[in-house]
Formats: C-alpha cells, sequence, structure tokens
C-alpha cells in the first residue's frame, strides 16, 4: 500500500546447524506443506513481484 510495486524475495534457504538440533522448533528444513502456505500468505497480501 505505502510502497507501491515493491519486489519480495521470499527464501527457503534456512539449514539448522550448530546447536539448532537442540530446539524442535527450530533444528529442521521447513515442509514442502510450510512452504506452500508462506507462498500463499505472500500471494494473499497482493503481492505481486514474488520472487521464490
Amino acid at each position: 500500500k505505502n510502497i507501491p510495486q515493491i519486489r519480495f524475495n521470499l527464501m527457503f534457504q534456512y539449514r539448522p546447524c550448530y546447536r539448532a538440533m537442540e530446539y524442535p522448533e527450530i533444528g529442521r528444513q521447513l515442509t514442502p506443506e510450510e512452504e506452500a502456505k508462506a507462498i500463499d500468505i505472500v500471494r494473499k497480501a497482493g503481492i505481486e513481484d514474488l520472487l521464490i
């Protein structure tokens, strides 16, 4: 709304390392379903210039 035609870069590059495995909520990569949900949220927000 305030910044028209902004490019949004949605990245799924997170790789848990070091002690992340000690915390189940951050010690894993996203599932394909979670990635699809993130894409859906961005599209529903009306962002048209989306890089994945």
